[in-house]
């Protein structure tokens, strides 16, 4: 017999705390009414509830938004409803007014209760609202045209290394022909054959001597611009990266963009400027860019009728044995050095447009309706817009027979606009009608499985409940009992 260690208690103990810990968690179901009350419950079951309970909120508060948009629909329907009335009447007078038996001052007194009746129109508007949201006043839009108005400079400073030279040139470079009927400006022949043709108006050239492959990088950003000589055409070279040269129009402007990648001398990025805006160029333009044939670093500008062909049907005979062969006047052609004609400039030039407004019309307002519990269940409604000016009617005027008769067709159309308007909203109300019956049976049926999850059946718990106390009552008498058991060791010290 030992007395150290009561074994026997010890079980009864550990057995009756299970049995009171089950007893407290059938009694927390029981008074709370759910089977699951923390996560340790039901895991699983849990995290399905929780996701249908969300379901649920959200659903019933797109039920309540649905019938708020209900709401509003009835009051702009109610408000139309008067104004069908108030174009009714107008129509009315206006048939009246029409009437031959009528004398000026009948036709005068008539269109007073019009304009009154014009005025009531746009009250109902400024006044018909739900919830502070105006519900037939639309909103006003300008009416604008575009219209071009010239050029501006996209900016982009060129780096000081770049040379821009805008005097007038003279006699830059030239170009050989074998072509035997052309000539040379200055009236030398170096043979019946070979003909040098000078060009001798440069309106500008651009120096990139100083470019380097470490340099390059300064032109990403920048770029020049020209315009043509005789016509209203714009040509921008714009210095870009990481894309192939490409050429875009915006209006009479042309815009190039070069792709330096890889340049690595003046004369690389020359020829790639002349191979790039020679592509986009339109037909028949005059405007040219060159490349100095001395120095390929630099890049000319010119007015391609600095030079012209003798007609072919002139015999080398004919050129040649004239001395003064030439009678045309070459200076006409003289192109200066200006802003505007053939001038080189920082920056890229783009075409600019300017609105002109011409008037304004009343547009539809349209509000979004969440009625359901995901982000892109919404429902758009276009609200009318309803106004004298918005319906044709503010001009009316039946003072006159022929205006009267205009009236009426006025009228009319207002009548059937107002009508449209109605059966929109008519139609928006049944929508939402359905929409609010579907969601609640959506949150109704949506409940009864949550409700599966997550509530106790109070008759299992309490059975539960019962046996567990049962338990315990025996428990507290097992645990006197094993406690009882040591006393017998007394006898043996007495």
């Amino acid at each position: 017999m030992i007395i150290a260690h009561n074994v026997q208690a010890m079980n009864a103990q550990r057995q009756y705390g299970i049995t009171t810990g089950n007893l407290a968690k059938t009694a927390e179901k029981l008074s709370s009414g759910y089977r699951v009350n923390r996560a340790a419950d039901d895991a699983a079951g849990l995290s399905i509830s929780e996701k249908l309970r969300k379901q649920i909120r959200g659903l019933s508060q797109a039920s309540e938004n649905a019938e708020d948009g209900i709401s509003m629909v009835q009051v702009a329907d109610g408000a139309m409803a008067e104004v069908h009335d108030m174009i009714d009447r107008g129509l009315e007078l206006s048939i009246k007014a029409a009437n031959g038996t009528l004398s000026e001052s009948d036709r005068r007194v008539i269109q007073d209760e019009i304009n009154q009746l014009k005025v009531e129109i746009d009250g109902i508007r400024e006044k018909t609202k739900f919830n502070e949201v105006y519900v037939l006043k639309g909103k006003r839009v300008e009416t604008t045209k575009q219209v071009p108005a010239g050029v501006e400079n996209s900016g982009g400073t060129m780096p000081p290394w770049v040379q821009f030279d805008s005097a007038r040139q003279d006699g830059y470079m030239s170009e050989t022909f074998t072509t035997q009927n052309q000539f040379v400006v200055d009236n030398t022949v170096s043979s019946p054959d070979i003909k040098t043709v000078g060009i001798k108006h440069s309106a500008a050239s651009i120096d990139f001597s100083g470019l380097t492959a470490a340099n390059v990088g300064d032109l990403v950003g920048t770029g020049f611009h020209t315009t043509c000589c005789t016509c209203t055409n714009y040509y921008s070279v714009e210095f870009v990266t990481g894309t192939l040269s490409t050429v875009e129009r915006s209006g009479d402007n042309f815009i190039y963009k070069i792709s330096i990648d890889g340049v690595t001398s003046g004369a690389d990025l020359v020829n790639l400027i002349i191979t790039g805006t020679d592509a986009g160029h339109p037909n028949s333009h005059f405007t040219k860019l060159a490349a100095d044939p001395t120095k390929p670093e630099r890049l000319y500008i010119y007015d391609d009728r600095s030079k012209e062909d003798v007609p072919t049907t002139q015999t080398p005979d004919w050129v040649h044995g004239k001395s003064n062969w030439l009678d045309w006047d070459y200076e006409s052609y003289d192109i200066a050095a200006s802003p505007t004609h053939g001038m080189f400039g920082e920056g890229v030039m783009r075409e600019k447009q300017t609105s002109v407004s011409t008037g304004y019309v009343e547009a539809f307002e349209q509000i979004a309706l969440q009625i359901g519990a995901d982000a892109e269940n919404r429902m758009a409604i276009k609200l009318a817009v309803i106004s004298s000016h918005a319906l044709g009617v503010d001009k009316v005027n039946v003072c006159t027979e022929q205006g009267a008769d205009e009236a009426i067709t006025i009228f009319h159309a207002a009548k059937a606009q107002v009508s449209k308007h109605r059966s929109r909203m008519g139609a928006y109300q049944n929508r939402l009608e359905h929409t609010v019956k579907n969601l609640d049976n959506v949150v109704e049926n949506t409940t009864a499985a949550e409700s599966q999850l997550r509530d106790a059946d109070m008759a299992a718990e309490m059975v539960t409940h019962s046996k567990c106390s049962i338990l315990a009552q025996a428990g507290e008498s097992m645990i006197a009992q094993a406690n009882q058991l040591k006393q017998g060791v007394l006898s043996l010290i007495a």
